[in-house]
């Protein structure tokens, strides 16, 4: 691969492998030989599979590989994870001198430092992410390249204190809110699905008229809506568990007969609610003040939704299947601490079933 001078800049003349023809092709625009140089020298490197590469080049192969294998949103997460997170630290380092104890500096500044964009401390369960796309790009350079292994597990795991305090509505907080966005039927309409529900936004916003029985008062859920780079993406649901049908309480199947008839023209395949989550985000911190109700993400209605089943004594099995959890345990741990008022129940109800039957002994 020869380096030529281009006028006042460098250009790189290589040639590649593409489905077992070779090539010829040229880079241009460097503004100095030594970096054309070590353009060329990177560039042979990533195709001889060698992990003497810089971890930004190995990070170029790593995602041009498992783009056909992932959704479109988990592609662009990963990037983003890993422009903002992680390649400012690791870019010039060479995979193979990257060390668990690196990894482990690496981690500490991440537990330590603040995220750039917010000034504010990363929270427990992004540093988790941070670190799980990192150990999966260090696993695909053992897996398919000649890393003996992956710094990331002799690092060991992360062990960091989650706040599990969730924010929610209860129903008085959210007829409260209802009151003051009615005017909004669109908006109006969906606030109401997300608090009876429990579905995700993004659930919500892929819903079409064909996915609502209002004879049979049910909803299938097998999609989600999302928007990326100012294209609308409809997805498969996040898993298996996702793909549910849910059964609506008969007044919601009400509003919405009133919405669907409200929304001239509406096919089957048209989205229900043709409208972005940044719709709800503005209504929440517009009508919460008007409301006197406190601030919640869109996000937060599903929790407003678990809290009242929870606290109305709705089997967490029952519960699980109507949020799409992939297993019970996920319900159980997200919401330990509303169970708290469900014990407090039972142990009323034991006190006055035990009351009466030793009573009788005594």
């Amino acid at each position: 691969m020869p380096v030529y001078k281009d006028g006042k800049k460098w250009r790189v003349v290589y040639t590649f492998n593409q489905c077992g023809e070779l090539k010829q092709s040229q880079k241009r625009g460097f503004k100095t030989k030594k970096e054309a140089s070590l353009w060329e020298s990177e560039h042979k490197l990533k195709g001889s599979k060698s992990v003497n590469m810089t971890f930004t080049s190995f990070y170029d192969l790593y995602m041009g590989d498992i783009k056909p294998r992932v959704a479109e949103t988990t592609y662009h997460l990963k990037e983003l994870i890993f422009k903002n997170s992680i390649l400012p630290y690791f870019q010039n380092m060479k995979m193979s001198k990257i060390t668990p104890i690196i990894i482990r500096d690496f981690q500490n500044k991440l537990i330590t430092g603040t995220n750039p964009k917010t000034g504010n401390p990363y929270k427990a369960h992004y540093i988790q992410k941070i670190n799980a796309q990192l150990s999966a790009l260090m696993n695909h350079a053992v897996n398919f390249y000649e890393l003996k292994e992956n710094p990331c597990k002799k690092a060991g795991p992360l062990k960091l204190r989650y706040d599990k305090k969730i924010n929610f509505w209860t129903l008085e907080e959210f007829e409260k809110f209802t009151e003051v966005i009615e005017h909004k039927p669109m908006s109006y309409t969906a606030f109401n699905i997300l608090f009876w529900t429990g579905i995700r936004v993004g659930e919500l916003l892929a819903l079409t008229l064909s996915d609502v029985d209002l004879k049979k008062g049910i909803m299938k859920i097998d999609k989600s809506y999302a928007r990326l780079k100012g294209k609308n993406i409809i997805k498969s649901t996040k898993n298996e568990s996702s793909e549910r049908t849910i059964k609506l309480p008969q007044n919601l199947v009400e509003l919405l007969k009133k919405y669907v008839k409200m929304m001239y023209g509406l096919t089957q395949e048209d989205r229900l609610f043709p409208m972005t989550k940044e719709v709800f985000k503005n209504d929440l911190v517009r009508y919460c003040d008007k409301a006197g109700v406190k601030k919640i993400t869109p996000h937060d209605l599903r929790h407003s939704h678990a809290s009242l089943l929870i606290n109305s004594g709705i089997n967490p099995l029952a519960i699980s299947k109507r949020l799409g959890h992939a297993k019970v345990d996920m319900t159980l741990n997200t919401y330990s601490h509303l169970y708290q008022s469900t014990e407090d129940k039972m142990i009323e109800l034991l006190e006055e079933v035990s009351g009466k039957v030793l009573a009788k002994k005594n």
